[in-house]
Order: structure tokens, then C-alpha cells, then sequence
């Protein structure tokens, strides 16, 4: 994570976006869900038509059983969608 902090000030929003996207798919990935929400909520912030970052985060909120805050991500990405 400190990389990412890192790099958050020093390279353009669409590179920090896709690698933190992708630590959030990592930590799904591991089962560190609580980790992959708050990347896919970065994620989010920086880019909020993004998504995969909704997705992202959605499916960890499903895995935690988190189902109102699933459902309200997976709406989003319809949303988007369009």
C-alpha cells in the first residue's frame, strides 16, 4: 500500500485508478475485503464513473454479506451502464 500511497501524488489519475483498482482485485482475491473496499472506494473518488470500482467493491461487500451495500454498488454499475 505504501506505493500506492506514493504514487497518488506523482503519476496522472487514470494510472493510480487502474492500480489501485487492481489492489482492490487482490485483496478480493485473498479475502481481504474490508482492504478491497477502501481501494475500490479510492478508486472510486478518483475516477467516479469508473465501473469496475463499483463492481470491485460491491462484490466484497456481498462477500462480507454486506447485501444492502452490494446491492446499491451492482445499481450503480447498471447506472453507468446505460
Amino acid at each position: 500500500m505504501f506505493i500506492v500511497k506514493y504514487m497518488y501524488e506523482d503519476y496522472d489519475n487514470d494510472f493510480c485508478n487502474f492500480v489501485v483498482f487492481n489492489c482492490a482485485e487482490a485483496h478480493t482475491k485473498f479475502e481481504q475485503y474490508g482492504s478491497a473496499i477502501k481501494d475500490a472506494t479510492k478508486a472510486i473518488e478518483m475516477d467516479p464513473k469508473y465501473s469496475k470500482g463499483y463492481y470491485r467493491r460491491g462484490a466484497a461487500y456481498l462477500a462480507m454479506g454486506k447485501f444492502k451495500e452490494a446491492l446499491k454498488d451492482f445499481q450503480h454499475v447498471l447506472g453507468l451502464s446505460k
